[in-house]
């Protein structure tokens, strides 16, 4: 029997879709390869934008229970002191994801979403058009799934995206890798993220309550593939130099506690085809700097959610319901990809980002606003005014 929606991937896009779905009376499945709780490299960051979609869910206090309180973030460029901006505008917090995508899966679960173990291996294509799945469960046995509406939640390298043609080719040359993991740090480093930037790459430290933290080291596929099979070794010189002694944050995962992700890129030609919609990073992936990720899944959902049921109860067309999703998520999309841009470019030239940081510790004002643009606190196009910009980069 076939559902209205089968969601591939159920991380946070997946899961808030399915949840805000199987709310609204939709019949819902969600496939998901992982076994959770399962762990997931990434910053562990909660932003206040993350936090209001959670609140907007009904499952902010259940999600936040165990998270630690961030004061805000302490910018390190490639040599002197940090620009300290704290978190003026609203609250952030730090939380595992093995523990956020397990309570919104289980959220997702109790709203009457049937979450199902088993990896989707191909689209079923009928006339150009998504009518669901074929998934391998864990005894090795090809099922169908069929629905009316298939949705992509798979994340980067994306299954779905790419059997519909939606992606786009990447540029090797600009990929970035991610390694990292849990450390243990010192008491008095437990309520600042702090990023290091310098010669490319960066080192982000994101506390997760008392002497714990996650540590992502970022870099380039070149820089990379020229470490050879000495990763540990090189990636801790890596992670010194980028902290050259400024704080005790020179701490690095084990090799067997080490956790690598990579390429950090995904791009889409489209986020919609016949039959079928794309959401979280599926739909299009910014450089993690910006700690926009959970953000952007969980709103990028709840507009999928109003165009997928818009169609389902018959307000619209399918064409219209894609096409406003579409806008809607161009809308929030683009001047954020505009502002992950120009941290790209800052991180390309060390002279450049210390420049910058020296610019925003005297003009405190314009760096509360960027900050504030990548949190959530404020729209991402009040960083983008010239105003702003010129007297960060001028």
């Amino acid at each position: 029997m076939a559902e209205d929606v089968v969601i591939v991937g159920g991380g946070p896009a997946g899961s808030a879709l399915a949840l805000r779905l199987a709310r609204a009376g939709a019949s819902v499945r969600i496939v998901e390869r992982a076994a959770f709780p399962r762990t997931k490299v990434c910053g562990e960051y909660l932003s206040p934008g993350a936090l209001a979609e959670l609140e907007a869910l009904g499952v902010a206090q259940k999600v936040t229970a165990l998270a630690a309180p961030l004061r805000g973030i302490r910018l390190y460029a490639a040599r002197g002191d940090p620009l300290t901006l704290p978190f003026d505008g609203g609250v952030a917090l730090a939380l595992e994801r093995r523990v956020l995508d397990a309570r919104l899966l289980a959220a997702a679960r109790e709203a009457g979403a049937v979450c199902e173990h088993a990896r989707a291996e191909e689209l079923i294509l009928e006339d150009g058009r998504a009518a669901g799945v074929r998934v391998r469960d864990p005894g090795g046995e090809l099922q169908e799934r069929r629905a009316g509406v298939v949705v992509g939640a798979d994340g980067i390298g994306s299954m779905v995206a790419r059997r519909l043609g939606l992606t786009r080719q990447r540029s090797s040359t600009r990929e970035r890798f991610a390694l990292g993991g849990h450390v243990v740090i010192g008491a008095g480093e437990c309520e600042w993220l702090s990023m290091f930037s310098a010669g490319g790459a960066y080192f982000a430290v994101n506390p997760l309550g008392p002497r714990r933290a996650n540590v992502m080291l970022v870099l380039a596929r070149r820089e990379l593939a020229a470490w050879g099979g000495r990763i540990d070794a090189a990636a801790r010189r890596r992670v010194e130099r980028l902290v050259g002694g400024r704080a005790p944050l020179d701490l690095f995962p084990a090799r067997q506690e080490r956790l690598a992700a990579g390429p950090l890129a995904q791009r889409v030609c489209r986020v919609h085809a016949p039959g079928a919609l794309l959401v979280g990073d599926a739909a299009g992936f910014l450089n993690p700097f910006t700690g926009q990720g959970v953000w952007l899944a969980l709103e990028g959902a709840r507009e999928a959610a109003a165009a997928i049921l818009a169609l389902l109860r018959g307000e619209c067309s399918e064409s219209a319901a894609w096409r406003a999703y579409a806008r809607a998520r161009d809308t929030s999309w683009r001047p954020r990809r505009v502002l992950s841009g120009v941290m790209e470019l800052l991180q390309l030239r060390d002279a450049w980002a210390l420049h910058a940081v020296a610019r925003a510790c005297s003009h405190r004002e314009a760096a509360r606003t960027l900050l504030g643009a990548c949190a959530g606190t404020i729209p991402a196009r009040a960083a983008l005014h010239p105003l702003v910009l010129g007297r960060l980069l001028a």
